[in-house]
């Protein structure tokens, strides 16, 4: 579906996107998280086609998003963190005139904006004003004018940004019926709790790179592509953590005598790490695989990406 190849995006003074590189899944719900600074809505920006990288591609469909711009619009819809409405239109006049910029005829563009009323549960609200709406309705009616040209791509830059609770998870649900429908979802979003309810991908960034891209079970919201251990035995935690270290695991916790850590999915990295833990005599009463949900995902991914550049330096 989206394939992105050599992303450089650079200010005078600053590279913001560094040779980035991926692809996101058809038919996913891929979270894009990093920690301020990290690139995110440049990444936001470049794939919906509003600013224009330094060098590399952009791809929707096999279609290049900055050499045919019109046709891979049709495929895309996109809502920035900070949205606007017109107060003074209704929801019905909202999404017909966001259906006729499309390029959708005036008759085909009524019937459309009933039918994303409908997929956005706020087909009540036709006739209210925008303006009228509360906190919550109006993301609905905004995520509403994005797909109203039933695009096969979604992209949100912090969506849930302002929403109360009960919007928030509203707002989760929604994104696994839109998906259920065969949307594709990319959502920037500094929330991890809340991710895991939806995200089946999450791509982290950090200082204009990818440091982890990885798929979850939508069901257990655990990572497929990352173990989290833990350690109890009779040892010095300080003498384990520093042979974790030079391991280059990630996350590394300590509480009494029990150390968890975060590494990558691979029984080659886990034998490995329980021959070097033998061979330093470490004594170990319990060693086992716990859950490793998005919260210990991120912060290993950032903890080891931050040791290879401690390494490098």
């Amino acid at each position: 579906m989206i394939e992105i190849e050599n992303l450089i995006f650079e200010y005078p003074d600053k590279r913001v996107i560094d040779k980035l590189s991926l692809k996101i899944k058809d038919n996913s719900i891929t979270v894009l998280v990093g920690p301020n600074g990290a690139g995110k809505t440049t990444l936001i920006k470049s794939i919906a086609g509003l600013t224009e990288p330094y060098s590399g591609h952009v791809k929707i469909d096999g279609l290049d998003v900055y050499e045919n711009p019109v046709e891979a619009h049709k495929k895309m819809g996109y809502l920035p963190d900070f949205f606007g409405l017109y107060d003074a239109l209704t929801v019905r006049e909202s999404l017909f005139y966001a259906a006729i910029s499309h390029g959708i005829a005036d008759e085909e563009a009524k019937h459309k904006a009933v039918q994303a009323a409908d997929r956005l549960s706020i087909a009540e609200h036709l006739n209210n004003l925008a303006g009228d709406l509360s906190r919550g309705l109006k993301q609905r009616l905004a995520i509403a004018q994005a797909i109203v040209h039933e695009p096969k791509f979604l992209v949100l830059d912090e969506p849930a940004s302002g929403l109360d609770p009960l919007a928030r998870n509203e707002l989760s649900a929604l994104f696994k019926q839109l998906k259920s429908q065969g949307m594709t979802l990319l959502v920037s979003s500094h929330i991890l709790s809340e991710l895991e309810d939806y995200a089946t991908d999450m791509i982290i960034l950090k200082d204009g790179e990818v440091i982890s891209n990885s798929a979850f079970d939508l069901k257990l919201g655990e990572n497929l592509s990352t173990r989290k251990i833990m350690l109890r035995g009779h040892f010095s935690s300080m003498d384990v953590v520093k042979i974790l270290e030079e391991l280059n695991v990630g996350d590394i916790q300590v509480n009494a005598d029990v150390v968890t850590f975060v590494i990558e999915d691979s029984d080659a990295k886990q034998v490995s790490i329980v021959k070097e833990l033998f061979e330093k005599e470490v004594n170990i009463l319990e060693y086992k695989n716990v859950v490793a949900n998005m919260k210990d995902l991120y912060a290993g991914s950032v903890a080891a990406h931050q040791n290879k550049k401690q390494e490098v330096k």
